[in-house]
């Protein structure tokens, strides 16, 4: 019936289909989460930081400080600043990850990579690698999470590693300009 021929003509069509759904599959699976949040109407996360732009207010507790955060866009739209006080964070993307790096007053420089999976208006950064740390049982960021609840309003923590625990700061943060 089949010669030899036709046989491995078979098996390679057999072979494309399977290499074909298998990579199917795969860029199903990478691109999941950006096609869902898209047909959900949120933004991507490094566009939620771009809209950010203005000079912001901040509350800690029941006390406004005389300081202010301002973000906005540098390098062609390609990173999103932050200015709080004297201390400055740099978001951007790679590879289709959202990065920062935290340049302290301490004098180090956490770099922290956006949690998968968060909760929405809610952005989880964890420290996985840091610069400049003398002794890792120096005080310094380990995580700061953003929740937006709207366009004008940011709740901001940001968690310290100190000795062998960890201590919170927490504040809120409204739209000025």
């Amino acid at each position: 019936m089949f010669t030899k021929h036709d046989k491995s003509l078979v098996e390679t069509a057999a072979d494309h289909f399977k290499r074909r759904t298998f990579f199917f599959l795969f860029a199903l699976f990478c691109l999941w989460p950006t096609c869902s949040a898209l047909l959900a109407g949120e933004q991507m996360p490094f566009d939620v930081f771009k809209s950010l732009q203005g000079q912001w207010s901040i509350r800690a507790g029941d006390k406004t400080l005389p300081l202010h955060v301002t973000y906005d866009l540098g390098s062609n739209g390609s990173i999103v600043t932050e200015q709080f006080g004297k201390e400055l964070s740099v978001f951007y993307s790679e590879k289709g990850s959202l990065l920062m790096t935290h340049f302290c007053n301490r004098g180090n420089q956490p770099r922290l990579k956006l949690k998968a999976g968060s909760a929405a208006r809610r952005y989880e950064f964890d420290m996985f690698d840091i610069t400049n740390l003398k002794d890792p049982s120096d005080d310094h960021v380990h995580t700061i999470i953003y929740e937006i609840p709207d366009p004008q309003h940011i709740s901001l923590e940001i968690i310290w590693k100190k000795n062998n625990g960890e201590e919170s700061e927490k504040y809120v943060l409204t739209k000025l300009l």
